[in-house]
């Protein structure tokens, strides 16, 4: 009972963070981009805001709570855990934001590239 506690408390922080960290990130960077071919903050709003919510809900469960599980039981240095963690928010970083922003509106809005790990660390 003790674990599922310890990860259901780390998921209901993996939800709030992730989409805190989603929504910061379409604030920096999706306030830029003023087209309709974009759908962001400004078009969907909340709709978009629950969106994130629900895609960290679902992929805690099936991705970073398998990795902390495995993690927990063969990594015994505390430091290694958060330079993991680190890494995993870096690439996650990584991937939200070139599945949200298509290279052609990198370079015609002038997104900021390293913008994405930083967002994404606060996990």
């Amino acid at each position: 009972m003790n674990l599922f506690r310890h990860y259901s408390i780390l998921w209901v922080c993996f939800i709030v963070l992730f989409s805190a960290a989603t929504f910061g990130m379409e604030l920096l960077e999706g306030y830029k981009i003023t087209t309709t071919e974009y759908m962001g903050i400004r078009n969907v709003g909340p709709i978009l805001t629950t969106l994130f919510c629900i895609i960290a809900a679902i992929g805690y469960p099936l991705t970073l709570m398998l990795v902390s599980m495995l993690i927990r039981k063969t990594v015994k240095v505390p430091i290694v855990h958060v330079l993991v963690y680190t890494l995993i928010g870096a690439l996650g970083g990584v991937w939200i934001f070139d599945a949200f922003y298509p290279a052609e509106f990198v370079q015609r809005y002038d997104l900021n590239r390293n913008g994405r790990s930083v967002v994404c660390l606060d996990r």
